[in-house]
């Protein structure tokens, strides 16, 4: 029996059936208990299914590198479902759970199984638009605080600290709670009572779209500088906020906030699924189901927004590697796809090998990160993506491709994977760093991970698609060499000791130490008074004192770290954000870093030191960068005469990687240069066809015009091995600046009509749609609704 209410409040979701939901409706408990028909027995169940393993045995059943190894830390009945791990600054854990992945395909199979008939019309279908409306009462997240009672590094307590959300896809902790990504909202959850439950519930922002269950806006993670980034899922909408000062309308890109929701704002680049991860200078990879790693242009979007006749980077396949090698057993409805004729056309056809395949591509990539930690020994650095279709982890090195980064196969690992089970129930879908250093891996196990409408409806039947929904495990990845860790508690340290530990080898503490000094920011102590009477009064203005005399004492502490020539290049960072965030550094702070030796520290002090380039006291420290600029340039272009300011004046955009900037010069020198023209080629992802091999060198289908002048090596993209290009139309802009749009043409004020816009080439317009997607943006306000004519859906990037 499916009941549909118009009106419902969740109240939970634990029963040892099936699934069960208890509604609460004008006063009446309502119970749908959504069991096995009777005529399900009329489709033969399969005899060949995998089975789930103990949580002990699935721990072991990962074949991983000599001396790591992996930890059960919880599994169900405690979670069920997880989708994120965090930890506030107490060293609390918390899981966030997305409850109701694939349970409208399952409803939609089980009403098709009262027909006894097997469906085995060759397509791929979606369910029934009822069964989806019946899904939403059993579609919802849940944040859990975990704790370990014993000591034994596993946990074995469970508090639900806050449900009746929408699906969360992923937390992050902030001023004293957690935000979560619940689309189509972001909300603040709190404990403020001490009674173990978050009563605190403020919507920061709202308005983000939801469809597909896997694909709302995902994984926050804090940044150096001070905001929270999401990845963009579905994308795009009029975002609203009560500590907004107007509505915004984001583009289809990712984005980021501020923890207080006082603002929002796109960052180039988008998430097509879920997670993305940061390198320690800042750049960002995103991934697609089957391309596991694909690069961000270094170009903020703020820089775009400020320069309206800047080129327009494109996203880069990092790799052209799509192969996955799994150990496990392929699940037989997939080996049953592959065997069956007219299915493999189907898919082939459609999707490529990836598709058709029983097992060996990445179908499913997603939950990134850059390994940012010392604990394990010869990963720091390195990138991993799950591939939960594959029960695997993969793990890849990062290089340096001129402006670009790519990413290939560690050594050893050419036909293998770093971490891969022999558990098909097994799914890794999210990566987080650990207090400890470890890598927390969170698994959504169950039976059948895979989007139902990927698989044949008659393998629907038989199989379900549901099996495993109250389960879930979360592991450690660890090594024997990881050196002993403090106590993750960092509550109680005062903000002298948080400063000192800016520069701690462990990345969570790095993070969560900068973040408690930002968030004390002035008002490092509390001081202990009663709000009434002179007394209180006069002690008030004495902590307000003895606070103003520690918070300086935590800056005197981060300048002697930036001062310290031995300091690790991710503790200058720190020191450096951590500064200009409490609104206390100084040109003379950041001026010794514009040269620094490592490439990430350069990039971040060069990004700070634009606060100042328009102002007097930042003339100097303008001057040493164009002289760092004008070094950088010689050494792209050896034996060249190119030196001097002059020469720096022109530093080219693409020369991100080396400047750290966004240029405009009008100096005569300059202008009168040829400037060094981008790659106009634009990255398509090829699909892994029958007898495609993906290794294969890729043809550069672009040539530059012979008048135009290649710039330096550093801002072309090398046509090397595993990468396809698609030609495109170069435009030059009034500047000069090459480019394959102008941002000033993506404007809706200077091209109101269409025919602006289009082109003869379809390429070209696909490469203006997509970065109107990207790049565009403006505040609205909620008169914009009626906004009539072309610019408006230029502005949300449709094409038209």
């Amino acid at each position: 029996m499916f009941a549909v209410l118009t009106s419902y409040k969740l109240i939970s979701m634990p029963s040892p059936t099936p699934y069960r939901v208890i509604l609460e409706s004008t006063g009446l408990a309502w119970l749908m208990l959504l069991t096995t028909n009777p005529a399900f027995a009329q489709i033969p169940k399969p005899t060949d299914a995998p089975k789930p393993l103990a949580p002990e045995q699935s721990a072991a059943a990962f074949k991983l590198p000599p001396g790591f190894r992996m930890e059960i830390v919880v599994s169900e009945p405690l979670i069920a479902s997880p989708s994120g791990v965090c930890w506030d600054e107490r060293g609390r854990m918390f899981v966030s759970e997305l409850h109701g992945y694939n349970l409208a395909g399952q409803l939609d199979i089980e009403e098709l199984n009262k027909t006894g008939k097997l469906d085995t019309q060759v397509r791929r279908v979606q369910a029934d638009e009822k069964f989806k409306r019946a899904a939403k009462a059993g579609t919802f997240g849940v944040v859990k605080w975990l704790r370990d009672t014993n000591g034994d590094g596993r946990m074995d307590a469970a508090d639900v600290w806050a449900t009746n959300l929408p699906p969360i896809y992923g937390l992050v902790p902030a001023r004293g709670g957690i935000i979560v990504a619940c689309a189509p909202d972001i909300v603040f959850l709190a404990d403020r009572d001490g009674d173990g439950k978050a009563e605190t519930r403020d919507v920061l922002f709202t308005g983000f779209p939801t469809g597909e269950l896997e694909r709302g806006i995902n994984a926050p993670q804090w940044g150096a500088d001070g905001w929270i980034y999401f990845g963009r899922g579905w994308g795009g909408g009029i975002i609203t906020g009560p500590h907004l000062a107007a509505p915004v309308e984001l583009p289809g890109s990712d984005f980021r906030i501020r923890p207080d929701g006082s603002a929002i704002e796109p960052v180039t680049g988008a998430t097509h699924t879920f997670g993305f991860a940061m390198t320690e200078s800042g750049d960002r990879f995103t991934v697609t189901t089957t391309v596991p790693g694909i690069f961000i242009a270094p170009l903020p979007w703020y820089y775009l927004a400020r320069n309206p006749d800047a080129a327009t980077p494109s996203l880069e396949i990092a790799t052209g590697d799509r192969r996955a090698y799994s150990i496990s057993k392929p699940h037989p409805w997939r080996q049953k796809r592959a065997d069956d004729p007219a299915y493999f056309k189907y898919y082939n056809s459609r999707y490529g090998a990836a598709e058709s395949e029983a097992t060996g591509w990445f179908t499913a990539a997603c939950g990134p990160m850059v390994y940012q930690d010392r604990a394990l020994p010869g990963l720091r650095g390195q990138y991993f993506v799950c591939e939960p279709a594959g029960n695997l982890i993969h793990r890849a090195v990062i290089e340096a491709d001129g402006s670009a980064l790519t990413i290939h196969r560690a050594s050893g690992e050419e036909k293998s994977e770093f971490a891969a089970s022999t558990d098909a129930w097994s799914h890794p879908m999210n990566l987080t760093h650990g207090p400890d250093g470890s890598i927390w891996i969170t698994d959504y196990y169950r039976e059948i991970i895979e989007d139902y409408s990927a698989i044949p409806r008659h393998l629907q039947q038989q199989y379900g698609v549901y099996a495993g929904h109250d389960r879930g495990r979360i592991y450690r990845l660890t090594h024997h060499d990881a050196p002993p860790v403090p106590a993750a508690d960092m509550s109680g340290l005062d903000t002298q000791a948080l400063a000192r530990e800016c520069a701690s080898p462990l990345f969570w503490r790095r993070q969560t130490a900068q973040r408690l000094l930002v968030e004390r920011g002035g008002n490092p102590l509390i001081p202990a008074f009663s709000p009434d009477g002179r007394e209180g009064a006069r002690r008030a203005v004495e902590g307000e004192v003895h606070g103003a005399n520690v918070l300086q004492e935590a800056k005197k502490i981060l300048r002697e770290l930036l001062a310290d020539k031995n300091a690790e290049p991710s503790a200058v960072i720190i020191a450096l954000r951590t500064l200009d965030q409490l609104g206390a550094l100084t040109p003379s702070d950041v001026r010794p870093f514009i040269s620094h030796a490592d490439a990430a520290v350069r990039i971040h002090a060069l990004q700070l030191a634009d606060h100042w380039f328009a102002k007097d006291e930042g003339r100097a420290l303008l001057d040493a960068t164009l002289t760092a600029a004008a070094a950088e340039l010689s050494r792209c272009l050896p034996g060249s005469s190119a030196s001097g300011s002059a020469c720096a004046g022109w530093t080219p955009l693409s020369c991100l990687r080396c400047t750290g900037v966004a240029w405009k010069c009008s100096a005569p020198s300059c202008a009168s240069r040829a400037a060094p023209r981008p790659s106009s080629r634009r990255s398509r992802k090829p699909s892994p066809r029958a007898g495609m091999n993906p290794n294969s060198p890729a043809r550069s289908t672009s040539s530059p015009p012979p008048s135009r002048t290649r710039g330096p090596p550093c801002s072309m993209r090398s046509p090397g091995a595993a990468r396809t290009r698609r030609a495109s139309r170069s435009l030059t802009n009034p500047r000069g600046l090459p480019s394959r749009l102008s941002l000033r043409a993506l404007s809706p004020e200077s091209a109101p009509r269409r025919a602006r816009w289009r082109t003869p080439s379809s390429r070209l317009w696909r490469t203006r749609n997509r970065w109107c997607r990207q790049a565009s943006y403006r505040p609205s306000n909620k008169s914009a609704k009626g906004r009539s004519g072309n610019s408006s859906r230029l502005w949300r990037g449709r094409a038209t």
